[in-house]
């Protein structure tokens, strides 16, 4: 079964996925769709963030953000 996932990639991911013995796609975007992927992966951390239900969840949510 193939599984999509439209996500940025960072963090040598597609070497764990190989390690993995899994294969993967990429492709590259633009600078202009680069921006616009990047401002809506930040607006879903940041949301994720707001509705962390404990202090411990924020702090994990709190660094998602701060790495995008």
């Amino acid at each position: 079964m193939k599984i999509v996932y439209n996500k940025l990639v960072r963090d040598r991911i597609p070497e764990m996925i190989t390690k993995d013995g899994k294969t993967y796609q990429v492709c590259s975007l633009n600078e202009t769709a680069y921006r616009k992927v990047l401002k809506q992966k930040l607006i879903e951390e940041v949301n994720e963030f707001k509705d962390a239900p404990s202090k411990e969840a924020m702090i994990l949510e709190r660094a998602d953000v701060l790495e995008e």
